[in-house]
């Protein structure tokens, strides 16, 4: 028998809390805030207001500025307790990297802020560092968890990938304490590995201060039409992320759809009441479906399809917010949240796209959402500011009301995103703006691509 079917089989269907069934759709009352005045089993609304967008960077030499990921990060020298990190792709998914001719160059790279996305800097030796993922210790140190994983295809139950330990000081200077192979094994499960596996998802602390994290990977062979399905997998790390062994996984099922390239992409959050709740990419220009464990992850309800969709999810958990801007600092509201407190009020976020970028916020629980335009919200923004078309969506990408709907062509977005709190209690999102698809720039939106960032406040009702 397949070891997909017997590990699947160890799953159990457990009927979650909450299912989230719904999105309310796209709120275009932009301009002044946004009011979600979702029906909450919490007693609350919200309303979210949007800042301006920032141009964190533009590329350069024909490279992309694509497919980022934004971290807060502890400093220990701290003039600011805390910096925020956007990492980004500069190549990839089929495009060159570097481009032909050019000299080599780090195919990613990251930038920093020490005023909550306010504005970012880059690093004196930026091509040396881009963590895909990283995990927070105590000492103002993070471990950074790489996004390619060698498998060992002797065994096929164990994989490697290099990271390592680093800091980053309150004036930008990073420092790796040391570089080693971070290990994964599925050994534990009695189970083989796919040939091709990454990481992908970010870093949860369970309340026993162990962790848990996704990768997913798939057989060999063409695109979407490989050996093995694709699947999520969960692994668990008790020694602060220098290894972790397989706890749980969800497989493809026929109904993501004969050739999906999912599940994939996934994001986890740990919900005040205990629960995780994991969100992932069933297929490109589809809907996201969703999955809940009540056991720390050995265990995943069968999952269901939600109302947005479809590429890289970012999940985001926060304290039901206060009457005012200015949120609590981001340690404060993550200890409020860990909690062992069914009763804490919280809000959900949840940013992704495709076609299109979107934020959609749920105070139910995940109930019900209300989605959110970014490409809209950039736009009228940056409308009579002077800024050229290049900065600027195409109606293509702005009046997308559902995953069916034609992309701008080429695409002007990957419609990945990063998305995290910031020291001073904004949600800060991340997003691109691409010159050309995925053929890189120059093109028919511009000369370069360009990545922003864009500051946001969820303001108590």
């Amino acid at each position: 028998m397949n070891p997909m079917n017997i590990l699947w089989q160890r799953v159990l269907f457990v009927c979650p809390l909450l299912y989230i069934t719904s999105c309310r759709g796209v709120n275009h009352s932009m301009e002044n805030g946004i009011t979600s005045s979702i029906g909450s089993e919490q007693g609350f609304t919200v309303n979210v207001s949007f800042e301006s967008p920032i141009l964190v960077h533009s590329s350069f030499d024909g490279q992309h500025a694509w497919f980022s990921s934004l971290f807060p990060i502890s400093v220990a020298d701290a003039v600011s307790n805390e910096l925020l990190l956007v990492d980004m792709s500069l190549g990839g998914d089929g495009t060159a990297c570097p481009p032909p001719g050019r000299p080599p160059q780090n195919c990613s790279m990251s930038k920093w802020s020490n005023n909550s996305g306010k504005t970012w800097n880059l690093f004196d030796d930026w091509s040396q560092h881009s963590p895909n993922a990283i995990l927070e210790l105590q000492n103002g140190s993070f471990v950074s968890i790489p996004y390619g994983l060698t498998v060992n295809m002797t065994t096929n139950e164990s994989a490697t990938g290099f990271g390592g330990t680093s800091y980053v000081t309150s004036s930008g200077k990073w420092v790796w304490v040391q570089r080693y192979y971070i290990q994964f094994s599925f050994a534990s499960q009695g189970m083989l590995m796919p040939s091709t596996l990454v990481h992908s998802g970010n870093i949860v602390k369970l309340r026993d201060d162990t962790h848990i994290t996704t990768l997913y990977g798939h057989g060999a062979g063409p695109y979407r039409n490989w050996t093995q399905h694709s699947a999520v997998y969960f692994v668990h790390s008790d020694d602060d992320g220098k290894s972790w062994s397989l706890r749980s996984f969800i497989p493809w099922q026929p109904a993501f759809g004969s050739h999906a390239d999912g599940p994939a992409e996934p994001t986890t959050a740990l919900l005040p009441d205990g629960r995780l709740l994991c969100i992932f990419r069933a297929d490109s220009m589809a809907m996201y479906w969703c999955a809940y464990s009540t056991d720390h992850g050995h265990t995943w309800s069968a999952p269901r399809m939600l109302g947005m969709w479809s590429v890289k999810p970012q999940l985001l958990v926060l304290p039901a917010p206060q009457r005012t801007p200015s949120g609590p600092h981001r340690s404060t509201a993550q200890n409020h949240l860990n909690r062992t407190d069914e009763a804490i009020p919280f809000v959900l976020l949840l940013s992704g796209g495709r076609p299109g970028i979107f934020l959609w916020v749920s105070t139910d629980g995940g109930m019900t959402w209300d989605g959110h335009n970014i490409a809209e919200v950039h736009n009228a923004k940056l409308n009579g500011t002077g800024h050229n078309a290049d900065w600027m969506y195409s109606a293509a990408v702005v009046n997308v009301t559902s995953p069916k709907d034609a992309r701008a062509n080429p695409p002007q977005t990957s419609s990945y995103t990063g998305l995290t709190v910031a020291e001073d209690g904004a949600v800060v999102l991340s997003y691109d703006r691409l010159a050309n698809g995925w053929s890189g720039p120059p093109g028919k939106w511009g000369a370069c691509d360009s990545l922003f960032s864009m500051r946001m406040h969820v303001i108590h009702n």
